[in-house]
C-alpha cells in the first residue's frame, strides 16, 4: 500500500508542476502578448507605414498646391514619427525583421498612377486621393493590430497612432 501512495504523490507532484507550468505560459502571453505573431503584424504595420511615408515625399516634391504640400509633409512627419516609435518598440522586443520585409508594401502601380496624374496635369487631386486611400488602410490595419494586440505598450502606441492618422483624414 505505501507504494501506491508513494506514486499517488508523485503524479500529484508531477500534476502540480505541470497545471503551474502551464499557469505561467498563459499569464505570461496575457502580460506579454504573443511577441511572435505581433512582431509579425507589426512589422507589416511598419511596411505599411515605410510606403505612406514615400507617397508622402512624392507629394512634398511634385505637388503645386500649398495646401496639398503642406498634407503631404504633415503626413510625412506624423507616420515617420509613428515608424520610428514602432522599429523602436520591436528591437526593445528582439523582434527581427529583413529590408525586404519593409518594404513589402511598395506599391509601384502608385507610382504610374501619379505619372499619368503628371502627364494629364491633375498631380494634386489625384495625389491627394491616393494618399488619402492609403491613409484609410493604414488606419484600419492600425485598428486590426490594436484589436488583435494583448501587450499595453503597443496597444498604446497603436492607439496613439490611429488617433494621429484620423486627424489627418479630417
Amino acid at each position: 500500500m505505501r507504494g501506491g501512495s508513494l506514486r499517488s504523490r508523485i503524479l500529484k507532484i508531477a500534476g502540480g508542476g505541470l497545471v503551474l507550468i502551464i499557469l505561467v505560459v498563459v499569464i505570461s502571453r496575457f502580460a506579454f502578448g504573443s511577441s511572435a505573431n505581433n512582431g509579425v503584424l507589426l512589422t507589416a504595420l511598419v511596411a505599411q507605414q515605410q510606403e505612406v511615408v514615400r507617397i508622402a515625399t512624392l507629394g512634398v516634391a511634385d505637388a503645386k498646391d500649398p495646401v496639398v504640400i503642406n498634407f503631404a509633409q504633415t503626413t510625412k512627419t506624423v507616420v515617420s514619427s509613428q515608424e520610428s516609435e514602432l522599429l523602436s518598440y520591436l528591437k526593445s522586443k528582439n523582434v527581427k525583421y529583413t529590408t525586404a520585409q519593409l518594404s513589402a508594401e511598395k506599391n509601384t502601380e502608385t507610382d504610374k498612377i501619379l505619372a499619368q496624374a503628371v502627364a494629364s496635369n491633375q498631380y494634386d487631386s489625384v495625389f491627394t486621393e491616393t494618399l488619402k486611400a492609403s491613409l484609410l488602410t493604414y488606419t484600419k490595419d492600425i485598428k486590426k493590430n490594436h484589436d488583435s494586440a494583448s501587450n499595453a505598450k503597443s496597444k498604446t502606441i497603436l492607439a496613439d497612432s490611429y488617433n494621429s492618422v484620423a486627424t489627418l483624414l479630417k
